[in-house]
């Protein structure tokens, strides 16, 4: 949560889960999932921003919102290597323009991630571009 705002998801009849989020009143509740998820989730936000996953062909990825609108959504996963099956955005700030969204991600074991990236000047038609980085608990034989 942020200060005045919630977020996080529904599930209306047995339905997947759909990412939502509300300023305080049911009445201000909008569903965010993105266009033809199967399932999404906000697990964090900055109050304009929000990260989390959305489900797209039966696996999760990491993504972050950059508004409330369902059309904003970034897919992070895609940054990740190729053997990446699963990854979830948990955590987002913002620091002047540098967007840091933190997650998990997996090709076997779980590991920690940090995706980084910049926020496009308003009327820009640049796109976001995220560098990343990987904190693993782990270490890969050689």
């Amino acid at each position: 949560m942020a200060p005045g705002v919630q977020v996080g998801y529904y599930r209306y009849q047995g339905e997947n889960r759909r990412a939502a989020m509300w300023r305080g009143t049911a009445e201000s509740f909008v569903d965010i999932a993105p266009p033809g998820s199967i399932a999404s989730e906000i697990l964090a936000t900055t109050g304009t921003m929000h990260a989390g996953y959305s489900a797209f062909a039966g696996f999760n990825g990491a993504g972050i919102w950059m508004s409330d609108d369902p059309e904003s959504f970034v897919d992070l996963h895609e940054y990740l290597p190729p053997e990446y099956y699963f990854s979830e955005a948990t955590d987002i700030s913002v620091v002047g323009s540098t967007i840091y969204v933190t997650g998990i991600a997996r090709w076997g074991p779980t590991e920690a991630w940090l995706w980084v990236g910049t926020i496009p000047s308003p009327g820009s038609c640049v796109v976001l571009v995220f560098g990343l980085g990987v904190l693993s608990n782990h270490r890969r034989r050689r």
